[in-house]
Protein backbone atom coordinates (compact mmCIF):
# COMPACT_ATOMS: atom_id res chain seq x y z
CA UNK A 1 0.00 0.00 0.00
CA UNK A 2 1.79 3.58 -1.25
CA UNK A 3 1.62 6.41 1.04
CA UNK A 4 -1.05 8.14 -0.93
CA UNK A 5 -3.59 4.93 -0.26
CA UNK A 6 -3.09 5.72 3.71
CA UNK A 7 -3.46 9.14 3.05
CA UNK A 8 -7.01 8.79 1.33
CA UNK A 9 -7.48 6.48 4.30
CA UNK A 10 -7.31 8.48 7.12
CA UNK A 11 -8.40 12.05 5.23
CA UNK A 12 -11.91 9.79 4.93
CA UNK A 13 -11.60 8.80 8.71
CA UNK A 14 -11.31 11.87 9.81
CA UNK A 15 -14.35 13.17 7.28
CA UNK A 16 -15.97 10.46 8.83
CA UNK A 17 -16.00 12.26 12.53
CA UNK A 18 -16.27 15.16 11.56
CA UNK A 19 -19.93 14.42 9.98
CA UNK A 20 -20.29 12.15 12.98
CA UNK A 21 -20.91 9.10 10.67
CA UNK A 22 -19.53 5.31 11.34
CA UNK A 23 -15.88 4.79 11.32
CA UNK A 24 -14.31 3.84 7.93
CA UNK A 25 -14.07 -0.31 8.32
CA UNK A 26 -11.18 -2.56 5.99
CA UNK A 27 -12.58 -5.37 5.06
CA UNK A 28 -10.73 -9.00 3.32
CA UNK A 29 -7.13 -7.39 3.92
CA UNK A 30 -4.59 -9.87 3.32
CA UNK A 31 -1.59 -10.16 5.88
CA UNK A 32 0.51 -8.03 3.94
CA UNK A 33 -1.78 -5.17 3.97
CA UNK A 34 -2.85 -5.72 8.02
CA UNK A 35 1.08 -5.89 8.65
CA UNK A 36 1.11 -2.38 6.84
CA UNK A 37 -1.77 -0.70 8.82
CA UNK A 38 0.05 -2.36 12.31
CA UNK A 39 3.40 -1.18 11.21
CA UNK A 40 1.77 2.14 10.76
CA UNK A 41 -0.49 2.51 13.60
CA UNK A 42 -3.88 2.49 11.22
CA UNK A 43 -4.66 -0.39 12.66
CA UNK A 44 -5.68 1.64 15.59
CA UNK A 45 -7.49 4.21 13.60
CA UNK A 46 -9.07 2.52 11.29
CA UNK A 47 -11.58 -0.75 11.65
CA UNK A 48 -9.96 -3.61 10.01
CA UNK A 49 -11.44 -6.59 9.72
Amino acid sequence: MSSAGLRILLTTQQAMEDTNRPDVTVKGANKDIKGVFAVTGFDNVLNVE
